[in-house]
C-alpha cells in the first residue's frame, strides 16, 4: 500500500541523513584533530626573551569575592609581570587593607599601589588608572 511505501521511505531517508550526518562529523573531527591541533608550535622562548607585562587592576570598593579575585593576579607565573592596582578610596579604606594583606602573602610580586585618580575625562574608572598609566 502507499503508506507502507511512505514509511520505508521515510525510514530509508531517515537512516541516510543520520549515517551521512555521523560520517560528516567524523570526518570533520578526525581533519581538525589531525591538521590543526598538529600545527600547534612548542612554545621555546625563553623566560628571559619574553616581554614585561604591566596588568592594570582598578578597585572602586569592596565585595566579599575582592581577596580572591585580586589574589588570582598575584599568582601569575609570567615571569615579567608587574601589577599596578588603583584604588579609588582613601587610604584607609576595606579595600586597601585587602591589598595590603595580598601585598604582605606575596611579597616578591613586583606590585605598586596608586590611591585617588585623577581626572582626565568624565569616565571614573579611566580617572581611577591614570595614575598607575601616567607612571614610568
Amino acid at each position: 500500500s502507499m503508506e507502507t511505501v511512505v514509511a520505508t521511505a521515510a525510514v530509508i531517508m531517515l537512516a541516510f541523513y543520520g549515517t551521512y550526518t555521523l560520517v560528516a562529523h567524523g570526518i570533520a573531527l578526525g581533519f581538525g584533530k589531525r591538521w590543526l591541533h598538529s600545527r600547534q608550535q612548542k612554545d621555546t622562548t625563553a623566560a628571559g626573551d619574553l616581554p614585561g607585562v604591566s596588568i592594570i587592576k582598578p578597585i572602586v570598593g569592596c565585595d566579599k569575592n575582592l581577596k580572591a579575585n585580586l589574589e588570582t593576579f598575584f599568582q601569575l607565573s609570567y615571569p615579567k609581570c608587574e601589577l599596578l592596582v588603583c584604588i579609588a578610596e582613601p587610604d584607609n579604606s576595606p579595600a586597601m587593607s585587602v591589598v595590603r594583606g595580598l601585598l604582605g602573602q606575596y611579597p616578591t610580586i613586583t606590585a605598586k599601589v596608586f590611591v585617588g585618580g585623577e581626572v582626565v575625562g568624565v569616565n571614573p574608572k579611566i580617572n581611577n588608572i591614570m595614575p598607575a598609566y601616567s607612571s614610568p
